[in-house]
């Protein structure tokens, strides 16, 4: 169900090349604690960022900043002190889900894995307001494309993928020469909302 509500972004073949640097003018939406990084809260902490958010979005009160995309990381400053700002370094080794809001398109969302300790670890969902469309899917391109480079796994909507025996299909990221596989998950959609319903 989260991933029927979070845009699901089809990889081009083109490869992005990441090692130029890109800059993005945005706007940091805000961030809220995950307890499961993957899973029906995406849903949730988007709508709950956005609701946080939106008064001072409308006023204008939300800085502008600059992503800037370069050796697979994310560095996020502000706009008005460039040279000697202070900087968040977001990278691309501990996001765990990006992609673009499917009711508002120019939201980039990602998971981001921040620490890892004696209590669990600690997960963040991270919101941007791009100014167009294009830069938030070309952001989430980016992240895929690196994604691809690790053969990652990644978990699609099955009607999406055309397999109605199960309700989430697990995709490999497979290499060049590889096809894509399907492997049904073994849990129904109930057990996988207890598990995030914690």
């Amino acid at each position: 169900m989260a991933y029927a509500a979070l845009r699901n972004i089809r990889f081009s073949r083109e490869s992005a090349d990441t090692k130029r640097e890109i800059s993005f003018p945005i706007i940091y939406l805000g961030s809220v604690q995950v307890l499961c990084p993957v899973g029906n809260g995406i849903c949730g902490s988007v709508e709950e960022i956005f609701d946080n958010s939106r008064l001072k979005l409308k006023h204008n009160l939300l800085p502008k900043q600059i992503l800037r995309v370069k050796d697979n990381l994310f560095e996020l400053y502000r706009a008005d002190e460039e040279e000697h700002a202070t900087r968040t370094v977001y990278n691309f080794n501990k996001i765990i889900y990006c992609g673009v809001d499917s009711k508002r398109r120019k939201v980039l969302v990602f998971n981001y894995h921040h620490l890892e300790g004696r209590e669990g670890d600690f997960y963040l969902t991270h919101a941007f307001w791009c100014e167009k469309k294009s830069v938030a899917k070309q952001l989430a391109f980016t992240v895929g494309e690196y994604f691809q480079k690790m053969n990652c796994v990644c978990v699609q909507d099955a009607d999406e993928m055309g397999n109605e025996e199960s309700p989430l299909t697990t995709r490999l990221k497979p290499s060049r020469r590889e096809k894509y596989r399907k492997i049904p998950r073994k849990r129904s959609l109930n057990k996988n909302l207890e598990l995030n319903e914690i």
